[in-house]
């Protein structure tokens, strides 16, 4: 198994709160229409305390995805137990 790289962001994400009333899917179709890259991040859970964030974004650095026991960063690929406690949880 390879060892997973440490994350290297150049800056840190720029946040920027939009009127509550947007439709936040079209808002997501815009972005994706401009950029190759783009993502859409809910918090849903079943306490609303939790499920208020929605996030959206294009081109990040680097491009993580996770599927069962699998973790692609940037393409490569690591077998894991579980991915989001094997590479996120230590940075939280």
């Amino acid at each position: 198994m390879n060892v997973l790289p440490k994350i290297k962001i150049g800056q840190k994400p720029i946040y920027k709160k939009i009127a509550e009333d947007t439709d936040i899917y079209y808002l997501f179709e815009q972005i994706e229409q401009e950029f190759t890259k783009c993502f859409l991040i809910e918090s849903l859970c079943e306490e609303e305390k939790f499920a208020r964030y929605s996030i959206r974004g294009f081109d990040p650095v680097p491009i993580i995805s996770a599927r069962d026991n699998v973790l692609k960063i940037d393409g490569d690929v690591y077998q894991v137990t579980n991915p989001y406690y094997k590479y996120f949880c230590k940075y939280i």
